[in-house]
């Protein structure tokens, strides 16, 4: 066991998060909001969520392909 360990060691450790006031902003925010009777996203739903973009994405990228006229559909529907 210690050997494999050795063997992957430096991929294994990873380097500490490098909290920039930027993030440090975006995550007060977050936990504002939900401190104050926000909704927040389960894992499950915000997985769901981004299946049914990829899906869309996919759909529109066939249709532009296909259907040149999609192409402004597609544009506003990625635009939110």
């Amino acid at each position: 066991m210690k050997a494999i360990y050795t063997l992957f060691e430096d991929e294994i450790t990873q380097d500490e998060w490098e909290y920039t006031d930027e993030f440090k902003a975006e995550l007060d925010r977050r936990y504002a909001h939900y401190k104050n009777g926000g909704k927040m996203v389960s894992t499950a739903e915000s997985g769901k969520q981004v299946k049914e973009l990829l899906k869309r994405q996919e759909e529109m990228s066939y249709r532009y392909i296909y259907e040149p006229a999609a192409l402004i559909e597609y544009k506003e529907a990625i635009s939110w």
